[in-house]
């Protein structure tokens, strides 16, 4: 594994705090990784150690043409199916 805690590696500016944000660059930067999913609580630094290292990969290494950031259509808690409305318009603020 490389040390992204070291100011030397890193990433875009940012730099792994722990060792759970170092693991999820090293897996992030790994060309032989196609998909990579990480779960943990809010401001742990998902999104952004992802979009550095996506950044970094398109804009730096040119591995790749661009990236595309996605989120849940459904907000923890709430069912779309109760809203009014047809499913285009309940999907707009998605």
């Amino acid at each position: 594994l490389k040390d992204y805690t070291a100011p030397g590696h890193a990433v875009w500016g940012m730099t792994a705090r722990n060792r759970e944000q170092n693991f999820a660059l090293n897996l992030l930067l790994d060309t032989e990784i196609d998909f990579v999913t990480l779960l943990g609580a809010a401001g742990t630094g998902k999104t952004l150690l992802t979009l550095a290292a996506g950044l970094a990969q398109v804009l730096d290494v040119k591995s790749y043409r661009e990236i595309i950031m996605t989120r849940v259509t459904v907000p923890v808690g709430e069912d779309i199916g109760f809203l009014p409305g047809t499913e285009e318009e309940k999907m707009t603020p998605w």
